[in-house]
């Protein structure tokens, strides 16, 4: 199945990968690969990853933990693809991916 960062993931990804090379070079590097390795596992076993708590109605969100990385990784299944909407800070506490579908 096919998967996609939305737009807005893609400026979330772009930020953090800026902020980790700021802290280490060729960090950021790794932290977009660890991404990228998240997305080609979704496109082989979509449903491996838990459901988040309380999703709107007749949707199926999922979330997972980026390997490597403290960061939460939120994926929409659809029919034809996979959409990854969010990937936050662990801690975070404001989820910006119900605003996201």
């Amino acid at each position: 199945m096919k998967v996609r960062l939305s737009d807005l993931c893609k400026l979330d990804v772009a930020e953090q990968s800026d902020w980790y090379d700021q802290q280490r070079p060729q960090l950021g590097d790794e932290f977009a690969v660890k991404v990228l390795e998240f997305a080609s596992t979704l496109s082989h076993s979509p449903r491996m990853y838990g459901r988040v708590p309380n999703p709107p109605k007749g949707r199926e969100v999922r979330q997972g933990m980026l390997s490597g990385f403290p960061f939460v990784v939120v994926y929409e299944i659809l029919a034809n693809e996979i959409v990854i909407v969010d990937v936050s800070h662990a801690k975070m506490k404001r989820r910006p991916w119900r605003n996201r579908l």
